[in-house]
C-alpha cells in the first residue's frame, strides 16, 4: 500500500483504445524502483478490452486506482486524474509509451533534494524498426531559477524539441497546480500539454534537469499527433498570445522574436501546403488572412523582407487573393535560403 504520509508520487494515464500496448505502459511504471506511487489510470471510453486490463492489473497492484468515464478526450482524462490525485508530486505518462525503471527514483531524489517546483528529463523517441533517438533539453545537470525559466522556453525551439513543452517527461507539484487553479485546457486539439506546462512555468521559481533520458516516446505512423492539423495558425497565435499575458516583463520586442512572428504566417502556409490537398489547402491560406486581420499582423513592423511585404500590402488592401497567391508562390527552397541568411546574420553580430 502507498503511503500518503511521506514524500509520494501520483502517476496519472489517460487510456484510450489501447489494449496493444497498455500492459507494457503499466508494467514499467508497477517495476519502478521507486515504489511510493499511486497510478491514476483514467479509462477514457475505450470500446477495446483497456477497460479489463486496468481492471485486472488493480486487481494485482492495489496502487493502481481505476476511473471509468465517457470519452472526453485525454485533457480531461488527464484533469480527472489531477483531481483524484493525493500524492504531493505528480505525473504523466501515455498508455502506449514505457519508462525506465529508475525514472521516478531520480527525479524525486532532484526535486526533493534541491527542493525544485518542476524536474525535467530527457526523453528517446522510438520508431518502429527499433531505433531510438535520444531529445535532449540542452540544461542537462542544471537548474533555472526565476528569469532564467521563461530565456529558456523562448530558446528551446532552436533545438527544435519539446522536453519543456510536453507533460510525460516531468514531475510537477499538486500544491501548486491547486493553488494556481491549473488544468488542461480542454476545449484544444493540440497543444494543450504545452499551455499547461507554459501556465505553470509562469508561477514557480525553479526547474531542474535530469541527464538521463528516460522516458521512451513510441512513435507510431498513425498516432493523434501525427496527423495533419488545420487549426496550427490559430493555436500559434493563442499560445502567444498566452506567453505574452503570463510573461509580460520579457523583451518580446527583440529582433529574434519578431522574426520569428514574422515567419509564422509562412511556416504555417508550407504546412498546409504539404499537408493537406489544393482544395483543404486553399482553404486553409485563406484561414491564416482572416486570422492576420483580426491580429493586425505585420502592421506596426516595418522591418520586414520582400516576401513579408507583400503580405502586408495585401492585408492593408484586404486582398485575400493577394495575399494567399503570396503564400503559394513561396518554395521550401526560398524560405530555407532565407532562414540561412537570417542565421548567418545573427552570427556575425554574435
Amino acid at each position: 500500500m502507498h503511503n500518503k504520509n511521506c514524500k509520494g508520487l501520483s502517476v496519472i494515464i489517460p487510456v484510450y483504445n489501447s489494449e496493444k500496448y497498455l500492459a507494457n505502459c503499466l508494467d514499467s511504471i508497477i517495476n519502478q524502483e521507486y515504489k511510493n506511487l499511486e497510478i491514476i489510470c483514467v479509462n477514457d471510453g475505450s470500446t477495446d478490452s483497456s477497460a479489463k486490463i486496468l481492471d485486472d492489473y488493480a486487481n494485482k497492484d492495489d496502487r493502481i486506482v481505476v476511473v471509468h468515464n465517457e470519452n472526453k478526450g485525454a485533457a480531461a482524462a488527464r484533469n480527472c486524474g489531477i483531481e483524484k490525485a493525493t500524492m504531493p508530486y505528480i505525473a504523466f505518462v501515455d498508455s502506449d509509451d514505457t519508462i525506465d525503471s529508475k525514472m521516478y527514483s531520480e527525479m524525486i531524489r532532484e526535486i526533493s533534494e534541491k527542493n525544485l517546483d518542476c524536474v525535467c528529463s530527457n526523453y528517446k523517441k522510438v520508431f518502429a524498426d527499433g531505433t531510438n533517438k535520444v531529445i535532449e533539453s540542452r540544461f542537462d545537470n542544471s537548474v533555472l531559477y526565476n528569469e532564467e525559466i521563461v530565456k529558456g522556453l523562448i530558446g528551446f525551439k532552436d533545438l527544435n524539441n519539446n522536453c519543456l513543452s510536453s507533460l510525460w517527461n516531468k514531475i510537477f507539484k499538486l500544491e501548486i497546480l491547486n493553488k494556481n487553479q491549473i488544468r488542461i485546457n480542454e476545449k484544444r486539439s493540440h497543444g494543450e500539454d504545452w499551455l499547461f506546462c507554459i501556465e505553470y512555468y509562469a508561477v514557480i521559481s525553479s526547474i531542474g534537469f535530469l541527464e538521463g533520458d528516460f522516458y521512451n516516446y513510441i512513435f507510431r505512423q498513425n498516432s493523434l499527433v501525427s496527423k495533419p492539423r488545420n487549426n496550427v495558425f490559430e493555436l500559434a497565435i493563442e499560445t502567444s498570445r498566452r506567453f505574452k499575458v503570463l510573461f509580460p516583463d520579457f523583451e518580446w520586442q527583440s529582433e529574434r522574436i519578431i522574426f520569428e512572428e514574422n515567419n509564422r504566417p509562412i511556416e504555417t502556409a508550407l504546412y498546409y501546403r504539404k499537408m493537406f490537398n489544393k482544395r483543404e489547402g486553399d482553404k486553409l491560406l485563406n484561414q491564416i488572412f482572416s486570422i492576420c486581420k483580426v491580429e493586425n499582423y505585420y502592421f506596426e513592423n516595418n522591418n520586414l523582407n520582400k516576401t513579408q511585404k507583400k503580405l502586408k500590402i495585401a492585408l492593408e488592401k484586404n486582398d485575400v487573393k493577394g495575399f494567399v497567391k503570396v503564400l503559394k508562390h513561396i518554395t521550401f527552397k526560398d524560405y530555407v535560403i532565407y532562414k540561412l541568411k537570417m542565421l548567418i546574420k545573427r552570427i556575425v553580430r554574435i
